[in-house]
């Protein structure tokens, strides 16, 4: 299982989205389904972005933090 999980930046603050009412991490089957999504979700937030940005992550782990899915991600 995959995990699609999004982190928003809040007032200066990285806020995961499940501490959010809105964005929970959603699970798919596979990698490649998932990173499917991640690359949707950030083209669709891009055209409607109003100065939030966001970080989007595949991960196994669905309660990864910030760190640890960027560590994850080469960055």
């Amino acid at each position: 299982m995959w995990w699609l999980i999004v982190f928003i930046l809040v007032d200066g603050e990285w806020i995961a989205g499940a501490d959010t009412e809105r964005w929970h991490p959603r699970a798919y089957e596979t990698e490649a389904i998932c990173q499917q999504r991640k690359a949707f979700a950030e083209k669709a937030l891009a055209k409607i972005e109003k100065g939030n940005k966001a970080q989007w992550f595949c991960s196994q782990t669905r309660d990864s933090s910030l760190e640890e899915l960027q560590r994850a991600d080469g960055g």
